[in-house]
């Protein structure tokens, strides 16, 4: 039920914290008796770069609230956030994860896009990957994919610079959300949880809130 009036001038932005309460919940570690969880970091790092873009002039919207408690199957969950991004017709589309592997060394801030068309048939496997046995037709021209590489480029190299961090680079991938989102898209891993000098560091506030100036600036710089 959400109106958003196009016809302002500011550029709209809908941020993703990745995850839910139930059916999409994310990626969980724990160190040295701390347990960390995916989809609240998600929210704690989408809050601050919500607030940082509001500083800079843009409208915002979040696809789940802190107060919610969603408890959607995974396939369920991605159309809602893709649904909303669409119907809004909004200028960018950023989902924010955190990432995890099985060998706790595994580190690193990576960045995707995908130059598959929206809305081409596919099917959804695990950890929300759309794949499509006869390939997917690819647009790597369209405003969208420019958009999206200028701004994923921009905010992976900065990021990691500046905050000291491994560049995993900008991949493309046939990310739900990034796949079929209509506008720029990005999904950014901001580091693994499965690594415990990391996982401290993500968890952070300091640095969340560093990440998302960082984050914030490039937008502002590029889009």
């Amino acid at each position: 039920d959400l109106y958003i009036d196009k016809n302002d001038v500011k550029k709209l932005i809908v941020i993703d914290p990745g995850h839910n309460y139930g059916g999409d919940e994310g990626a969980y570690a724990t160190h040295n008796g701390i347990t960390y969880i995916e989809r609240d970091l998600n929210m704690e790092v989408s809050l601050k770069l919500k607030s940082e873009l509001e500083k800079r002039g843009f409208r915002v919207v979040l696809t789940r609230n802190p107060e919610d408690r969603e408890t959607l199957s995974e396939s369920a969950s991605l159309k809602k956030r893709v649904d909303l991004a669409n119907n809004l017709n909004a200028d960018l589309f950023i989902s924010i994860h955190q990432n995890s592997y099985t060998s706790s060394s595994v580190n690193g801030f990576e960045v995707y896009y995908s130059d598959a068309i929206p809305g081409s048939r596919g099917l959804l496997s695990s950890g929300g990957i759309e794949y499509s046995p006869s390939g997917f037709i690819r647009s790597a021209e369209s405003e969208k994919v420019k958009i999206s590489k200028k701004i994923g480029s921009s905010i992976v190299n900065s990021v990691t610079s500046e905050m000291g961090i491994k560049n995993r680079g900008l991949k493309n991938k046939e990310l739900y959300v990034v796949k079929n989102t209509t506008m720029p898209s990005l999904l950014v891993e901001c580091g693994f949880i499965s690594n415990p000098d990391e996982a401290k560091n993500l968890a952070n506030s300091q640095k969340q809130q560093k990440m998302a100036e960082i984050i914030a600036r490039e937008i502002d710089k590029n889009l």
